[in-house]
C-alpha cells in the first residue's frame, strides 16, 4: 500500500514539475533544469542514491524533458509573433559548438568552478534584465568569429549544468539590443538543439556506466522523462501564448528574477553537501 502511495506521489511531483517547465519555456524561452534538476536530486537522494550520480541522471533526465518541450515552445512562438532568423544564423553553429564542449568537459571540470562561472554570468544578465536592458551593445549582433564567445559559453553551461539554452541565452541576446519577444522564439529552438545534443551526450556518458537506475539509457531515465515532457507539452503553449501578451516590461522582471533562483540553487548544489 505504501509502494502504491509513493508510487503516486513520484508520478504527480513530475507532471506538475513537467506542467511548470513547459510554462516557463513557452512564456520565458527557458528551460526547466533549474527545476527539473533539483526535484530529480531530491528523489533519488531520498532513495540512497549518492550526489554526484544523482546529478548525472538529473541533467540527463532533464535535458531529454526539455526536446519536446523546447520544439512546442518554439513551433507556438513561430505561430505567434516569429522566430528571429538573423539570431539563429548568428548564433547556431556556436551554440551547438559550445553544447558539444560543455558535454565532453563536465566530467573532468571541477562542478564548483563551472557553477562559480554560471553565477557570476546569471547575476550579471539579471541586473541587465532587472535595470531594463540599461546596458546593451549598440552595435547588434556581432558574426563570425567575433561573435562566437558569448553563444559558445551559453552553449557550454547548458549543456553542461542541465539548464535549457533560453536560461543564459534570453539575457545575453537583449543585451545586443535583441528584444525581449524576439529574443524568447530565437531561444526556444536554440533550446531544443542544446537539449537534443546534451541528452544525447548524457546517453552516450552513462552507456558503460554501472546501472545505477532502472529503465536507464545511458543517464536518461526514460519514464520520468517521459512523464516530465507529458506535463511539459500541456502548458507549453499557454506559456507561448501569454508572452505575446504579457508587458515587456514584467516579462524582463520575471526572468531577472528567475536568474536570481537559478544562482542561489547553483550555489547550495555546489556547497551544500
Amino acid at each position: 500500500m505504501q509502494l502504491s502511495a509513493d508510487l503516486v506521489w513520484l508520478g504527480l511531483t513530475l507532471v506538475v514539475t513537467g506542467a511548470v517547465t513547459g510554462l516557463l519555456a513557452g512564456l520565458l524561452g527557458v528551460g526547466g533544469g533549474i527545476i527539473i534538476v533539483p526535484v530529480i536530486i531530491e528523489i533519488h537522494r531520498r532513495h540512497g542514491m549518492d550526489i554526484p550520480t544523482a546529478t548525472l541522471f538529473a541533467i540527463g533526465t532533464s535535458q531529454a524533458a526539455m526536446v519536446a518541450a523546447s520544439v512546442l515552445a518554439a513551433l507556438a512562438h513561430r505561430r505567434g509573433l516569429g522566430i528571429d532568423r538573423e539570431v539563429l544564423r548568428a548564433w547556431t553553429a556556436p551554440v551547438l559548438a559550445g553544447a558539444v564542449a560543455g558535454v565532453a568537459a563536465a566530467p573532468f571540470v571541477p562542478a564548483t568552478l563551472l557553477i562559480l562561472i554560471f553565477v557570476s554570468v546569471a547575476l550579471a544578465m539579471s541586473l541587465q534584465l532587472g535595470t531594463g536592458g540599461r546596458w546593451m551593445l549598440r552595435g547588434g549582433l556581432a558574426r563570425g568569429v567575433a561573435g562566437a564567445p558569448v553563444p559558445f559559453l551559453v552553449g557550454g553551461l547548458s549543456a553542461a549544468l542541465g539548464l535549457g539554452a533560453g536560461t543564459l541565452g534570453v539575457p545575453a541576446l537583449t543585451f545586443y539590443g535583441v528584444p525581449l519577444r524576439r529574443s524568447v522564439g530565437a531561444a526556444s529552438v536554440l533550446a531544443a538543439m542544446v537539449a537534443t545534443v546534451a541528452m544525447a551526450g548524457f546517453i552516450a556518458a552513462g552507456w558503460s556506466a554501472p546501472a545505477a537506475a532502472a529503465g536507464a539509457l545511458g543517464y536518461v531515465e526514460i519514464l520520468p522523462a517521459a512523464i516530465l515532457t507529458v506535463g511539459a507539452l500541456a502548458l507549453a503553449p499557454i506559456g507561448a501564448r501569454l508572452a505575446n501578451h504579457l508587458p515587456v516590461r514584467r516579462l524582463q522582471v520575471a526572468f531577472a528574477l528567475i536568474l536570481v533562483v537559478v544562482a542561489a540553487r547553483m550555489l547550495w548544489l555546489a556547497f551544500a553537501h
